[in-house]
């Protein structure tokens, strides 16, 4: 199973994960590379739970929206995007990790 999960730098500068997918699922780390390993064991756990008490598990289903907003400052290289906020999307899989679906 794949699932969109997002990252940001918190106050503290610990990098904050969240997967949307799953209510909850919230994790950190001192790295990006920390932060996901420990999702990767949060969503795990989660799906785990799941399964032992029959709970169903969820359907993802990921879309892209353009929306008209207020003039961004350009990035270094001239681009405007959301990333400018240092929010990260990224998919990353349970593969290997134990978890698969019904």
């Amino acid at each position: 199973m794949r699932f969109l999960v997002t990252l940001e730098r918190g106050e503290d500068g610990y990098v904050v994960v969240e997967c949307p997918a799953l209510p909850g699922c919230v994790s950190q780390g001192k790295t990006e590379e920390e932060a996901l390993a420990n999702i990767k064991d949060a969503i795990v756990g989660i799906l785990e739970v799941r399964r032992k008490h029959g709970l169903p598990f969820p359907e993802v289903h990921t879309s892209e929206v353009e929306v008209a907003g207020p003039s961004l400052p350009p990035h270094a290289d001239g681009s405007h995007d959301c990333q400018h906020q240092r929010k990260v999307s990224r998919r990353i899989g349970t593969g290997g990790l134990g978890v698969s679906p019904r």
